[in-house]
């Protein structure tokens, strides 16, 4: 379910400049490889707090609860699990 409300709140927020699915962009980081997804609260620093306003992210603590936050943080997650399982079945299937 988080990932669900994550994955809504994702595309309204984050894909604009993250892109959809959290794949990054050549200028923008890829979130699915971001150290914050390790840590609930250096996630929340970061997208709520604005820990990262001098490198141009900026704070969204206007416009998403900690709860969003932690639910984009949880779609993130997800997707990130999803990628490391297809790059894992593609390994199988070239050996």
């Amino acid at each position: 379910r988080a990932a669900q409300v994550g994955q809504a709140k994702y595309a309204r927020y984050c894909a604009v400049c993250h892109a959809p699915g959290a794949v990054g962009s050549t200028v923008l980081p890829d979130l699915r490889r971001a150290g914050a997804l390790e840590s609930a609260a250096t996630w929340s620093a970061v997208v709520h707090d604005g820990a990262l306003k001098d490198r141009g992210m900026a704070s969204f603590a206007g416009s998403l609860s900690k709860d969003e936050i932690e639910a984009i943080r949880a779609y993130v997650i997800k997707r990130a699990n999803e990628d490391k399982a297809l790059e894992a079945g593609k390994k199988i299937a070239r050996r």
